[in-house]
């Protein structure tokens, strides 16, 4: 889903009816998406003047890509890339307040929830590294999946951040084992 939000309850044609009928019933067309977004997103579609998609499609796109965590608030904003010193031009337009809703109060304290579960296993899991520490941290890895928040942090620039950055240098084998568990998703 767009916000990775888990209140998807509408099917959004990611390429609108309106320009794109062929593509009605297509399968890979038809996304999961919050009211909210789909409502904001409509029918329309924005592209680049050759007609390249400006908006993430989450079934084929790494949003990761794109976009940027920050993990002091919650938002996802657009990714700066340094070659062209300019923003992320998909990243841009779908974290933007124009087509969906990714910032609303609501999903951001949720990934703020996510971050504080991870961080809490894996401080826990560095404490006391048992079984069942382990096993608490992959139920975190697994339930922060929904907001994407578990690449963030085993995969992408959040491997960097504490508590994240000490369990890969110190545990590289549970570290694998986690980062095993979101490729199968």
């Amino acid at each position: 889903m767009y916000c990775e939000d888990s209140r998807g309850t509408d099917i959004d044609h990611f390429r609108p009816k309106i320009g794109y009928r062929n593509l009605t019933f297509a399968w890979l067309n038809l996304l999961l998406a919050c009211s909210g977004c789909n409502r904001k997103k409509g029918d329309r579609f924005p592209t680049t003047p050759s007609g390249e998609a400006l908006l993430i499609d989450p079934s084929i796109d790494d949003p990761w890509d794109h976009l940027y965590f920050n993990g002091e608030t919650g938002l996802i904003v657009e990714r700066w890339l340094p070659e062209t010193r300019a923003a992320d031009p998909k990243g841009r337009t779908t974290a933007s307040d124009e087509y969906l809703q990714l910032n609303v109060e609501a999903v951001c304290e949720g990934r703020l929830r996510v971050k504080r579960s991870l961080e809490r296993s894996v401080n826990s899991f560095l404490r006391n590294p048992c079984p069942d520490a382990v096993s608490e941290l992959k139920e975190a890895a697994e339930d922060g999946a929904c907001y994407g928040l578990t690449d963030w942090f085993f995969k992408r620039e959040g491997t960097e951040e504490e508590p994240f950055r000490t369990l890969h240098n110190g545990h590289p084998e549970i570290w694998e084992e986690i980062v095993a568990l979101t490729v199968q998703e």
